[in-house]
């Protein structure tokens, strides 16, 4: 994984295939192209992060 600590917000899409972390703390997995979504806790707009278990 890049380790990049870049946002990116709901409706984006997702750059690479990984796991990402939204600033509720919700972990997701995604696959590359698909969109950001709503925070999974709140259904709100969030920011989603990749996630690097180090």
């Amino acid at each position: 994984m890049s380790g990049s600590n870049r946002e990116y917000p709901t409706g984006e899409t997702v750059p690479e295939t990984g796991p990402y972390m939204c600033t509720e703390g919700a972990l997701e997995n995604f696959k590359k192209d698909e969109k950001f979504p709503e925070s999974p806790k709140s259904g709100e707009k969030t920011l989603w992060q990749e996630y690097n278990k180090e």
